[in-house]
């Protein structure tokens, strides 16, 4: 059953890369399983409790905040509508606030139980889009004194038509999964939002449809004992394609009781991107982790990226994993906080 599943993702993930042949990217966290309402629209309610995560991107911090995204997210299952709910709030700054991305998003999925020991979850999202471009900040290169380098001559461009854009965005995912396995694909942006500040009708400006196909698996050293946690690795991989961009992203991560940590490597096909590293801190409900990004792509700079997630989960403690088992119900793996 699992290689039907895992043959099902891939010819999904590869049919959805076809749809998309434009020249942009969405901003992404690296602690991808610290976000995974922005990964996975059906990588939510993992327990019927009520998980809350935030997270915080800062990449290029010499830049001058040249990239900040934050978001913030709620979802939780509902055992009797054998249902799971969701809403976050996105928000993506560049350039000082010159471009920005806004997302207000809703959640659904809906959980099967393939047997005891595997959920099949199937999710649904859809998002209000917000974008704005703060043309007072912009200067362009007519605008510059060659003799002082100050921009203070007037443009000879074009106003945009517009500085805020309000679009509506929907996604969807598949997600298999239990306590050492998770498999998945998403997609977004299947309506391929037009993103034009200039004209009305600009299908070169049309947000691509981005897809993704995501794994891992748990390996657990020693036996299990009551009330000890047990030393755990989890390799994993996430391919990513947008338009005329493809990223993979592979490694591992590991713990045992409060700590985890992990190495990965991002791969954008073309050329060699960053090594991330995280460490993290895991106690009862709450899990803090830290990352950075090592900047070994053509960029040349040790600009890097830092990366702050924290996530509440009222549905990590031993009574709930104590109530699931005694309806044999399936736990997530380890790395999303269970």
């Amino acid at each position: 059953m699992l290689k039907s599943i895992a043959r099902y993702f891939l010819v999904f993930f590869c049919c959805l890369s076809a749809t998309a042949s434009l020249q942009a990217q969405d901003a992404e966290f690296s602690q991808f399983f610290a976000a995974p309402l922005h990964l996975n629209p059906a990588m939510i309610g993992f327990s019927p409790m009520p998980r809350v995560v935030v997270n915080f991107r800062d990449q290029y911090p010499s830049f001058n905040q040249g990239y900040i995204t934050l978001a913030a997210s709620y979802d939780q299952h509902f055992d009797k509508l054998n249902s799971s709910f969701g809403g976050s709030v996105f928000a993506d700054r560049t350039g000082s606030g010159i471009y920005n991305t806004y997302y207000l998003t809703g959640f659904y999925a809906y959980q099967l139980h393939l047997n005891e020991n595997l959920l099949l979850k199937a999710g649904l999202q859809a998002s209000y889009l917000q974008q704005n471009l703060n043309w007072d900040k912009v200067i362009l290169g007519d605008m510059i004194d060659p003799l002082t380098g100050e921009a203070i001559i007037p443009s000879g461009e074009d106003l945009p038509l517009r500085e805020t854009l309000h679009r509506p965005d929907f996604g969807a995912g598949i997600l298999a999964y239990n306590e050492k396995l998770y498999i998945g694909a998403s997609v977004k942006h299947v309506s391929r939002p037009n993103l034009s500040f200039t004209t009305v009708a600009d299908n070169e400006n049309r947000l691509p449809v981005r897809s993704s196909i995501h794994a891992g698996y748990t390996f657990y050293v020693g036996a299990e004992k009551f009330m000890k946690s047990r030393f755990y690795v989890m390799p994993n991989i996430l391919l990513i394609n947008q338009g005329k961009f493809n990223q993979i992203n592979a490694g591992v991560y590991a713990g045992k009781g409060i700590i985890f940590g992990g190495l990965q490597f991002r791969h954008t096909m073309q050329n060699p991107d960053a090594f991330i590293t995280t460490i993290g801190v895991r106690k009862d409900i709450v899990q803090v982790g830290y990352s950075y990004d090592f900047t070994v792509s053509n960029l040349n700079t040790n600009a890097g990226a830092h990366e702050i997630s924290v996530m509440l989960d009222f549905g990590n403690t031993q009574a709930v994993r104590d109530a699931r088992k005694r309806k044999k119900t399936a736990e997530c793996p380890a790395l999303f906080g269970q």
